[in-house]
């Protein structure tokens, strides 16, 4: 009997102790709940904010794609202008060379009739000599 009450009485002790570590792991439970809420409420009030900032962001993307779409315009309007400016060259180049073509040949026309001209006082010449010496 006595070793059944002390039996009991251990079985109570141990019982007891694993109430309080219950006790113990609850209360611990309870408190990282806390902990946890008042984490969960402080994002809670952050979310306006964030969503503020997102709005904002939102903006800015906005700006920065109407910009880009402006600079993207001008940089077509930029490359049509220096591609006109090219075929503005190359008619300039092309109009130039005709020219200088033609030039040429006035000059070498102006030249055949200097030469003809000479050749025909060298031929006068030379027929006014044969003729003095068929006349001597």
């Amino acid at each position: 009997m006595v070793n059944d009450l002390k039996k009991e009485n251990n079985q109570l002790e141990n019982s007891l102790e694993t109430k309080d570590d219950l006790i113990y792991n609850l209360q611990q439970q309870k408190q990282d709940l806390k902990t946890e809420i008042y984490k969960k409420d402080e994002q809670l009030e952050e979310l306006p904010k964030m969503k503020e900032r997102l709005k904002e962001l939102g903006a800015e993307l906005e700006e920065k794609e109407k910009e880009n779409k402006q600079l993207n315009t001008k940089v077509e309007s930029l490359n049509q202008e220096l591609e006109n400016k090219d075929n503005a060259m190359e008619n300039m180049k092309e109009k130039l060379t005709n020219e200088k073509e033609r030039a040429l040949l006035e000059q070498e026309k102006e030249y055949q009739e200097q030469l003809q001209e000479i050749r025909d006082d060298y031929n006068e010449r030379i027929q006014g000599l044969l003729d003095k010496l068929e006349q001597k």
